[in-house]
């Protein structure tokens, strides 16, 4: 019987890019009272899409960030901090109305069902603070694995009023992961006015939606049959760490291959059935990558380098 074992390097250094903000547009089938809440641009972010949200290490410290290192709130996570929340807006105060924006008195929130990924992890959130900075207490965490969630992330800026817009576009929020490995976060749209018909909510609640977030470089799936060996693994798109963020250029990822492991083990890229090199850019997607199975046993580790910086 074949031995395979998955070997990972834990060590990634590199910051989220600004120019890859992620824009989570949020509305409503009709701007009535009684549609239901829809994530917008679900289909590129889905786990269905392959997408998978980066994170940064938080012994890295971003320097758009400018905390004191002494006292960086995200260290002990992988952090994520360029996504966007966006509730589409139905005034012309705020740029709309906008087809696909909710009724006027609707309070758009996230609300979270389950988090699903390395046994002993948590996931935590840090609100951003009122003048647009990066928040530095912690708002809330969870355990992972977890269900039956019931925290809520605010998407509508105003207050419940039977008139307020349900815009909102609120940046500067961080997610944090504990562990390295891939999480999937279980989320639903859900409107906690009061301004509906019996002081209920104007909306229904959003069909529920996933997302994955990469915490460090590992290999997520490894199964092996009839041959061949399939590796799961996230490869995210980072830039090289430039304090003046004068640079940036995607990473390269391999997954490589020993027969042992010790002090002068030797790893080598692994070929694809076709005989060619599995080199995957970049790109913030899941791959999954067929390969021979060969020998007995057989240790993979999934191997990343900046190809700006010579390797």
């Amino acid at each position: 019987m074949k031995k395979i074992f998955c070997l990972v390097i834990l060590t990634l250094c590199g910051r989220l890019l600004a120019q890859n903000q992620q824009q989570l547009i949020f509305g409503a089938t009709t701007n009535l009272p009684g549609a239901t809440l829809v994530f917008e641009t679900a289909s590129n972010y889905i786990t269905d899409s392959g997408f998978c949200f980066p994170t940064v290490s938080g012994s890295v410290q971003d320097p758009n960030l400018n905390f004191d290192p002494s006292v960086f709130p995200y260290s002990g996570y992988y952090y994520n901090c360029v996504q966007v929340f966006n509730a589409l807006p139905a005034t012309a105060d705020n740029g709309g109305p906008v087809n696909g924006a909710a009724a006027l008195g609707t309070v758009i929130q996230m609300r979270l069902l389950s988090v699903a990924g390395p046994a002993g992890a948590s996931f935590a959130f840090w609100e951003g603070n009122s003048d647009g900075t990066f928040g530095t207490n912690l708002t809330w965490s969870v355990p992972v694995p977890s269900s039956g969630d019931t925290n809520l992330i605010a998407i509508t800026q105003a207050a419940n009023t039977s008139t307020n817009d349900p815009y909102g576009l609120i940046q500067n929020r961080v997610f944090g992961f504990t562990k390295p490995g891939r999480y999937k976060l279980t989320w639903e749209l859900v409107d906690t006015s009061t301004n509906g018909p019996g002081g209920k909510p104007m909306d229904t609640n959003s069909a529920p939606f996933a997302l994955y977030y990469q915490a460090d470089c590992t290999i997520s799936g490894i199964t092996s049959q009839s041959g061949v060996t399939q590796l799961t693994f996230d490869a995210p798109y980072y830039g090289s760490y430039q304090p003046d963020n004068s640079q940036s250029s995607q990473l390269i990822y391999e997954i490589q291959q020993t027969a042992q492991l010790g002090t002068n083990t030797i790893w080598s890229t692994v070929l694809n059935p076709q005989n060619g090199y599995l080199k995957i850019k970049g790109d913030d997607y899941l791959h999954t990558n067929t390969v021979p199975t060969v020998g007995a046993t057989r240790f993979y580790r999934l191997y990343y380098y900046d190809p700006n910086a010579g390797g």
